[in-house]
């Protein structure tokens, strides 16, 4: 059980990353062509990824934190009720 909430969590992690980044792709890439057309300023990449790096990073964690935490909880409530058992047999 602690496996496939650890893989959940992962999981979690990597969408949660990878759509901040392609967020940021687009972003650049619509800024870009928004520049090209004369219709807005010039895009730097490595200012639209960084953003979308970072932005991605504090929302991949905090997603994280709550997809582990259910399971945290199950398992030390689990790990409470077997030492209970152990010390009343």
């Amino acid at each position: 059980m602690a496996i496939a909430w650890i893989a959940g969590a992962v999981v979690t992690w990597n969408a949660v990353f990878d759509a901040h980044i392609v967020a940021g792709a687009r972003g650049y890439v619509d800024g870009q062509q928004m520049f090209i057309d004369g219709r807005g300023p010039h895009v730097d990449i490595e200012q639209a990824m960084d953003s979308a790096k970072a932005s991605g990073l504090c929302a991949a964690w905090r997603w994280t934190a709550v997809e582990l935490a259910p399971g945290v909880a199950l398992a030390a409530v689990w790990r409470w009720r077997q030492s209970r058992r152990r010390r009343h047999s």
